[in-house]
């Protein structure tokens, strides 16, 4: 269900709001024996978020650089509206070979 306003903002803050109403609960699916904690993977999370964000009108996009030797994500949730955020890039994550 999409809400549309004038505000293309208005229209992306409120399909967030009602995705994040429809989410479930993040299961943590995976264990970190350093740690000896648990996590959600990605595939947990992707689970999690992505048919709600489809069903008001939100896809996320990610793209991958290196920067330094180090590889990057940055992520982008857009609105059929075309009001967009980024996030990122996340802090290195791992050394490209």
């Amino acid at each position: 269900m999409t809400t549309k306003s004038t505000d293309p903002r208005i229209s992306y803050l409120k399909a967030m709001v009602a995705a994040r109403l429809a989410m479930g609960k993040l299961v943590k699916n995976a264990k970190n024996p350093h740690f000896k904690n648990t996590y959600a993977d990605l595939a947990a999370v992707m689970d999690t978020i992505t048919q709600p964000l489809l069903d008001n009108g939100l896809i996320v996009e990610q793209s991958i650089s290196v920067l330094d030797g180090s590889v990057m994500v940055d992520t982008i949730i857009t609105h059929v509206d075309g009001h967009q955020e980024a996030f990122g890039p996340l802090p290195k994550i791992g050394r490209a070979h």
